[in-house]
Order: structure tokens, then C-alpha cells, then sequence
């Protein structure tokens, strides 16, 4: 399996093939050009072999994580940590077999590029994808970088079904919060879910703790009057682990606060 080692994956010719003026404009990708790619031999290769037209349709997916990547154009989270199978089969919501057979049968023909490569062997495919990613054209990787690779084990050992309701809490809770979510979708909070949680022995577990403190504190006064924490930093920091007890200090407030002041008394 590819998570036993995480390599950065970009799309060749990114800037070129999948951008243009406008979209090099746009901080964040919602959209992006895609060539007609029937003329090319990549495709016909691709697609009249067996299970083909399946890779073809992960590969299109691929471009989409790509299109939210740091750089963009390379398969990371938008924090620029790298995707593995596991997580990219999570993300895309399909099968980690095609995941993994897309990214290698892609590598191979040249839609994708992954070190180790040297400038000699994708001297024009390095320049329009790769300017924040030094290995692709050759040039040696800092050697603290590997400290950085990710296996997401904890998502790799989740099943089918236990993906889908990954997903499905993710996106439960992302919808229901009330804070700004503006420049953020659900699949961006999928995506650092997954980066946040994905060493996790059991990041589903986790992940429905979460789901519970979020449905309890999204009915707080402090929420609905709009105080909201931004959604990713109230997962990450573990504030959600705290619910309660705003919850507790709120219900306590309001029980020693008088509805009205006896004027007589006074």
C-alpha cells in the first residue's frame, strides 16, 4: 500500500493545463479549466484498459483535491501536509484500490509527478506545478521534511461504511455551525478532519465525541448570538472537549440572574 510512505503527488502542467488568468486571480479554487483530453495518447492508454474508465474518473477527482492544495496543483491538504490513498479515498469517497491504482498508473504516464525525479527526466513538467515543491525538479529535500509525512493509520483501518459516516458527521457538523464559514466548504473541513484526526487509533470515535459537543453547544446563548469560535480552531485546540462545561456555566448564570427587579422590594 502507498501510506507506508507519503510522497507528495502534483498534476504535470498544472498552471498550465488547469488554470488560467482568471483563476490564477482567485485566492481559493471553487472551480477550474479542464483540457479535452480524447487527442491525447495518456487517455486512449488509460481508458481502453481494464478498470480504466474508472481511473479516469479518481484522476479527475485528484485534480479537484489539487485544486485546493498548497501549492495548488499538488495533492495536500490546503495546509500543505501530503494526502496518502487513505485520506484521498476518505475525501473522494471512493474505493482505496482505485486510489492507489490511480495514482500509480498516472505517475507512470505522466499526469502526475512524484519524487524522486530529476529535472532531466520531467524538464517541462516541473516548471508550471511545482515552483513551492523543490523535489520535483531535482533539487534535494530538506532533510527534517520527512519528520513531516503522514500515514493516517487510524483512517486507513476504517471501513466502508465507517468512512461514510465519517463523512457524513464531518459534513453534519460543519453545516450546522453557526460561526462565518466564509472561504471554507465541507470539503475543506473534511480535509483538515482528516489531517487533524488521521493518526487518531480511532479517529471515528473521536470524531462522534466531537459531533456531540458540537450539537450541544451550538444551542448556547453565546453561539446563537453569534460569538461562535471559528469551526477548525474549536476542533484542533480541543475546545470541543469543553462543551460542557460552557454549557454548565451558562445554565448557571442565567439561574442566579432575576428575570425583573421587585421595584417594591428595592
Amino acid at each position: 500500500m502507498l501510506d507506508s510512505r507519503t510522497e507528495i503527488y502534483a498534476i504535470a502542467d498544472w498552471k498550465a493545463r488547469f488554470e488560467n488568468s482568471r483563476s490564477r486571480e482567485v485566492k481559493a479554487l471553487t472551480w477550474h479549466q479542464m483540457p479535452v483530453l480524447l487527442a491525447d495518447p495518456v487517455y486512449a492508454t488509460i481508458v481502453s484498459s481494464e478498470g480504466g474508465a474508472a481511473i479516469f474518473g479518481a484522476f479527475v477527482a485528484l485534480v479537484q483535491v489539487a485544486a485546493q492544495g498548497s501549492p495548488r496543483g499538488a495533492i495536500t491538504f490546503p495546509n500543505g501536509k501530503p494526502h496518502t490513498a487513505s485520506s484521498l479515498a476518505l475525501l473522494t469517497r471512493m474505493p482505496l484500490e482505485l486510489i492507489e491504482n490511480t495514482l500509480r498508473v498516472a505517475t507512470e504516464l505522466g499526469w502526475l509527478v512524484s519524487p524522486p525525479h530529476s529535472a532531466d527526466e520531467v524538464p517541462t513538467r516541473c516548471r508550471p506545478s511545482a515552483d513551492d515543491l523543490p523535489t520535483r525538479c531535482g533539487q534535494d529535500r530538506p532533510k527534517e521534511r520527512n519528520k513531516e509525512r503522514q500515514t493516517y493509520r487510524g483512517i486507513s483501518e476504517l471501513s466502508d461504511s465507517e468512512n461514510e459516516e465519517f463523512q457524513a458527521l464531518a459534513v453534519q457538523i460543519f453545516r450546522r455551525h453557526p460561526a462565518d464559514k466564509r472561504g471554507m466548504s465541507d470539503q475543506v473541513f473534511i480535509q483538515e478532519l482528516i489531517s487533524h484526526l488521521g493518526n487518531y487509533a480511532n479517529p471515528l470515535r473521536t470524531l462522534r465525541e466531537i459531533e456531540k459537543s458540537h450539537k450541544a453547544a451550538a444551542v448556547s446563548r453565546k453561539w446563537t448570538e453569534g460569538f461562535g469560535p471559528k469551526l477548525i480552531a474549536w476542533v484542533t485546540t480541543g475546545d470541543w472537549q469543553n462543551a460542557e462545561e460552557m454549557l454548565s456555566a451558562q445554565k448557571s448564570t442565567a439561574e442566579e440572574t432575576p428575570l425583573f427587579v421587585d421595584e417594591d422590594a428595592a
